[in-house]
């Protein structure tokens, strides 16, 4: 899936938009139902550590506004329901403040097992392993518990926010080899997202 948030800075200084968070689930309502993240630690594509998995935020950007990125296709074992929502917390800061641990869009890539930055330097992404960018260490899900069971508290206590906006997000179609776009993506790679 290819997926991109944006955001309008029409008469406001320029801004970069960076995606926060984002979970999967199979309600619109981000708390009820199996979740799934895909997103998190203020800017860390999660999906994108699970073997096997190429997700990934795209670079360079667009624009500053402008952050693309893409998802491997996946279902909820067990759920025979194909429609799956995806709720994003989106934030800005303006254009010319540094990326840094709080500000981030950061990937991880399989062949040199390492995490890495759309922009900034790489030291930014150095939390997104152990998913305490935000000051406090959650701990790696138990085995047999799936993300319904568990939740995470998240202290921002001492960092002042940034500037906090709602925004879109988009999921382009893909095109097909023969210039055909899908309505939908097509699942070559499903997988459960509940079992890690």
């Amino acid at each position: 899936m290819h997926l991109q948030a944006d955001v309008r800075a029409e008469n406001h200084l320029p801004l970069r938009l960076w995606v926060e968070s984002c979970v999967a689930g199979l309600s619109p309502l981000p708390t009820s139902g199996p979740q799934y993240d895909i997103m998190g630690s203020s800017g860390c594509l999660l999906d994108g550590r699970e073997e096997g998995v190429s997700s990934t935020f795209l670079s360079p950007r667009l624009r500053q506004e402008t952050l693309q990125f893409t998802v491997d296709a996946f279902r909820f074992t067990g759920e025979a329901q194909r429609l799956i929502y995806i709720t994003c917390h989106l934030k800005v800061t303006p254009a010319d403040r540094a990326p840094d641990a709080w500000n981030k869009a950061c990937s991880f890539d399989a062949a040199s097992r390492l995490w890495i930055p759309v922009e900034g330097p790489r030291g930014i992404c150095s939390c997104c392993e152990a998913r305490s960018c935000d000051g406090t260490v959650q701990e790696p899900e138990l085995q047999g518990l799936n993300s319904e069971e568990m939740s995470w508290q998240r202290s921002l206590a001492g960092i002042p926010p940034p500037e906090m906006g709602q925004g879109w997000l988009n999921c382009l179609q893909q095109v097909k080899s023969n210039g055909v776009s899908q309505r939908e993506p097509q699942c070559t790679h499903c997988r459960n997202p509940g079992n890690h």
